[in-house]
């Protein structure tokens, strides 16, 4: 018994799954991007379709830990410089 397919049709299901690993990355990529730009969180929705083409979910939660960092920590800049131009004009 064959354990993985072979041959025109072994290599057309092996394309295929490829495609739809690469399209489920670039769609989580967008995600996280659009998340940084005020936009969603779509970490749920990204595990799910990680699971669908067999990506690894633990990846996709790390993308997701660093996106929500990122995010935090761009808050926090914009928060201290709308506090020290309050303090700027107070004086």
């Amino acid at each position: 018994m064959v354990d993985k397919p072979v041959g025109a049709i072994g290599r057309a299901i092996n394309r295929e799954k490829r495609v739809k690993e690469e399209e489920a990355v670039r769609v989580i990529g967008e995600h996280v991007a659009g998340y940084l730009q005020g936009g969603a969180d779509k970490e749920a929705e990204d595990i799910e379709l990680g699971k669908e083409v067999g990506l690894d979910l633990e990846v996709i939660g790390l993308r997701w830990k660093v996106a929500r960092k990122k995010a935090k920590s761009k808050a926090e800049v914009v928060e201290e410089a709308s506090a020290s131009s309050k303090n700027s004009s107070a004086q």
